[in-house]
Order: structure tokens, then C-alpha cells, then sequence
């Protein structure tokens, strides 16, 4: 490359007048250097005025060339989705063992002032807490956007060796988590169970990650009944469960993915997802799996949470007792697959754990 009389190249000189910043502050829309070979390009936005860029430069000789401005090519990622009833959770231990489940309901402190009150997320037990010996830096996520919601589980613990009244666990979710209460295409809008419970044959639905809204028919009690082991958990024996056959012959009422959901009755929660029966045959028929469930009473969930967290819980629903604390925000469209069966609408103002 040509030198000029004080020994600087071309490039020398582009060089030299880019980091003039105050000449450089002369050239709008001046945005690069190139060189190929002995030629030196001068990068011009397009529609910009380059004569007083040509007569600075003259020096030089450069060719001064039409160029778009570069720009960061990283995208914005979408905002995370809200915590919400129905949809998906996962936790993960310190063994690295994963387990997915549904956002059962929202809750709150039912003696503290809403403002002033913890949120929880609550979902089955062997869902959220499993194995003691790997919760110390679990992580509960949102599945499937794993945005993390929180790390501090309270879990109802389950015995192996003595009978169990439910199968339930709350994680006190972090602040800045945004949360929306709403429970979309099932219709609960009284946040405590009937007492007394309901009757063997009432109608139940529930809102799940795995199916979606399923509608089905509380069958009986059960006073003893055991869940088969699963992985670090069991076998586990329950008392006075819930038992649910879905309302078709053909149809689940519960999959995979579904353990921690609420399972509703007659606009209130009545019980908590536990567990399903593979397909099989059961009564002299054949039934896919999933036909019948397993569900633990809300009456008793609700109780042994308040023996756990030391205060009565209720669940949080839009428009009850107020949503006077944290920072709403307006809703946005979410992304994700609409489950079978669920016809999700928008989401509406969602607010922001304080």
C-alpha cells in the first residue's frame, strides 16, 4: 500500500480520520472502513450527503460506497409467560432428575392482608419436592418456557411406611414472577371447597398440562389405596382418596403431566391430581390408560398445607378479595400448542410478585 510523504498509508489515514471523533461528528451516516487490497472503502448510509466525506478524505483517495448501517443481530426474547393455573411446571433436583407436572392453583395466606401475602404455586408432591436427600437448590420452572419461578418448596411430605392423607407440595415463588390466576375454560370462581365434600357421582372437571379440560365423574372413596413406586418415590400408601372415571368410554380423564392439577366441582376445588391407572381392564371392560384417577381431597390439602406453612391458605382467584398487591401488567398473547379439548383465551392483566 502507496505511503504519503509522512510515511501513513491510505489506511493510515482512514484510520486517523475515524477516530477524529469531532471530524468524524462532519460525516453523517460515515459508519465504516473497508480496504481490499490497495483500495480503501468509505461505508455511507444510503441517502446520506457524502461530499463533505469525499473532500476530508481526498488525501487518500478512497471510494466512498453506499452501505447499510450493521446492526446487532441477537433477537429479543419473548416475555416469559405468567404462572398460571393449567399450565405446565417442572422441577428439577440436585441429582438432576426431572419431573413435570401442572400449576394446580395460585395460593395466599388466608390471615394476612393480600398486599402483604406470599404467592404459591401448588402441585402434587412427587411433583415438586420427591426426593429429600436432592431438594436442597431444587428449581421449579415453568414448562415449557423453564423460566424459573423459584427455588423454596414446602412440601406435605410423604411417608412410605404409614398411610398418607394427600399428595401435595407449594414453591413460594420468587419475586418479579408474574402470575395469572385465572383458571381459562374450567369454571372455578369460589376459592374453598364444599363442605361437606361432594357426593360419590357428582360431576368433576379438571385443567391440566397433560390433556388439557377433562370432564369425568367422582366414582367413590377410597380408605385405603396404594400408588405404585416411581422414580426415588414409593410405593405409597393413601387414605380416602378420591376416585374419578372420566365421563368417556374411549377418553383419559388424566395423562401424564397432569399430577397437581385441581380437579373441580360445582365452581369450587374438591380435590388434587394424584395418580392414573395404565390401560387395562378394570371392571370386565377394557379402558385406556388414564380412564380412572386418583385424587386427594382439597379439604385435607388445605389442611395439611396449614400445618406445614403454619397459616390457613386459600386459593388466589382474580376479582376475590382483591388483587391490591404487586405491579399489574397488561396481558400478552402466549405462545404454546392449545391443548385437546382447551380453548385458552387471552390471558388479561397478570400481576408481578412484589
Amino acid at each position: 500500500m502507496k505511503r504519503s510523504r509522512d510515511n501513513q498509508t491510505p489506511l493510515d489515514l482512514a484510520i486517523k480520520l475515524w477516530e477524529n471523533r469531532d471530524r468524524r461528528s462532519e460525516h453523517p451516516g460515515w459508519h465504516g472502513i473497508g480496504v481490499y487490497g490497495e483500495q480503501i472503502f468509505l461505508y455511507v448510509e444510503h441517502g446520506e450527503d457524502s461530499t463533505a466525506l469525499q473532500r476530508a478524505s481526498s488525501n487518500f483517495e478512497p471510494e466512498v460506497m453506499t452501505f447499510p448501517r450493521f446492526h446487532f443481530c441477537a433477537s429479543l426474547a419473548n416475555a416469559p409467560s405468567p404462572a398460571q393455573p393449567g399450565d405446565g411446571v417442572s422441577a428439577i433436583d440436585t441429582s438432576n432428575f426431572e419431573s413435570n407436572g401442572t400449576i394446580g392453583a395460585l395460593m395466599r395466606f388466608k390471615d394476612v392482608d393480600p398486599k402483604d401475602s406470599p404467592l404459591f404455586l401448588l402441585s402434587a408432591f412427587h411433583v415438586l419436592a420427591r426426593d429429600p436427600r436432592f431438594r436442597d437448590g431444587l428449581k421449579v420452572s415453568l414448562d415449557p418456557s423453564k423460566a424459573m419461578v423459584s427455588s423454596k418448596v414446602l412440601p406435605v411430605e410423604l411417608d412410605e411406611d404409614n398411610v398418607n392423607l394427600v399428595d401435595a407440595a407449594v414453591a413460594r415463588l420468587d419475586p418479579g414472577v408474574s402470575v395469572q390466576p385465572k383458571f381459562n375454560g374450567i369454571n372455578l370462581t369460589i376459592p374453598a371447597p364444599a363442605d361437606p365434600r361432594p357426593d360419590p357421582g357428582s360431576r368433576v372437571a379438571k385443567l391440566g398440562a397433560g390433556t388439557g379440560l377433562t370432564v369425568g365423574n367422582l366414582r367413590l372413596y377410597c380408605p385405603r389405596i396404594e400408588v405404585t413406586p416411581d422414580h426415588q418415590i414409593g410405593p405409597i400408601d393413601f387414605q380416602d382418596q378420591m376416585l374419578i372415571e372420566s365421563n368417556s368410554t374411549d377418553t383419559a380423564f388424566m395423562l401424564p403431566g397432569d399430577s397437581g392439577a385441581v380437579v373441580v366441582c360445582d365452581q369450587r376445588p374438591a380435590g388434587l391430581v394424584v395418580a392414573m391407572t395404565p390401560e387395562g381392564v378394570a371392571g370386565g371392560k377394557n379402558v385406556p390408560g388414564g380412564h380412572f384417577g386418583l385424587a386427594s381431597p382439597f379439604l385435607a390439602v388445605l389442611s395439611e398445607l396449614k400445618r406445614v406453612l403454619k397459616h390457613p391458605v386459600e386459593i388466589f382467584l382474580p376479582g376475590v378479595a382483591g388483587v391490591s398487591f404487586g405491579e399489574v401488567k397488561k396481558g400478552h398473547k402466549k405462545k404454546g400448542q392449545i391443548k385437546k379439548g382447551h380453548k385458552k383465551p387471552k390471558a388479561g392483566p397478570h400481576i408481578v410478585v412484589p
